[in-house]
C-alpha cells in the first residue's frame, strides 16, 4: 500500500506558504520525501540552510548530512543532551537552535522524521 499527501501552511496576513510537507508510508526509500518536498519549494538541497532530522543516532544523521550534500556545520543535533526522545525530538532540536541563535528568521529548515509501522516523513520550513 502507497499512501502519499502533499500539504502547506499558508499565512494569511502574507500571501505566503510557509510550510510544505509530505508524508509517505510504505517500504520505500524516506529520501523521496526529502527531494520532494525540495522540489515543491522550487529548493535544491544546496538551498537548506539547516537540516534537522529524527534525533536517532548521530551515525545516522551524519550519514544522511552527506548523503544529501548538506554540511555538518548545518545538522542540528541534540541527540547528545536528550538522546533519541521519540516523537518530541525534532521540535525539541528546533526550539534549542532556535533559542541559541543558530537557526534565525528566514533560514530554510528542512525535517525529516522516522517512525513506527515503517513511516517517513519530511517538511519544509522558513523561519
Amino acid at each position: 500500500m502507497h499512501a502519499i499527501s502533499v500539504c502547506s501552511s499558508f499565512n494569511f496576513l502574507t500571501g505566503v506558504n510557509h510550510v510544505i510537507c509530505a508524508y509517505r508510508r510504505n517500504g520505500q526509500l524516506f529520501a523521496v520525501e526529502r527531494e520532494e518536498v525540495a522540489t515543491k519549494c522550487s529548493l535544491s538541497m544546496s538551498d537548506f540552510d539547516w537540516l534537522v532530522p529524527h534525533q536517532a543516532n548521530i551515525r545516522i544523521m551524519e550519514a544522511t548530512a552527506r548523503k544529501l550534500g548538506i554540511s555538518a556545520n548545518c545538522l542540528v543535533s541534540t541527540v547528545r543532551e536528550h538522546g533519541n526522545t521519540s516523537a518530541v525530538s525534532i521540535p525539541l532540536a528546533l526550539d534549542q537552535a532556535y533559542r541559541n541563535g543558530r537557526i534565525c528568521r528566514g533560514d530554510k529548515v528542512l525535517m525529516h522524521a522516522v517512525g513506527a509501522g515503517v513511516t517517513w516523513g519530511a517538511l519544509a520550513m522558513q523561519a
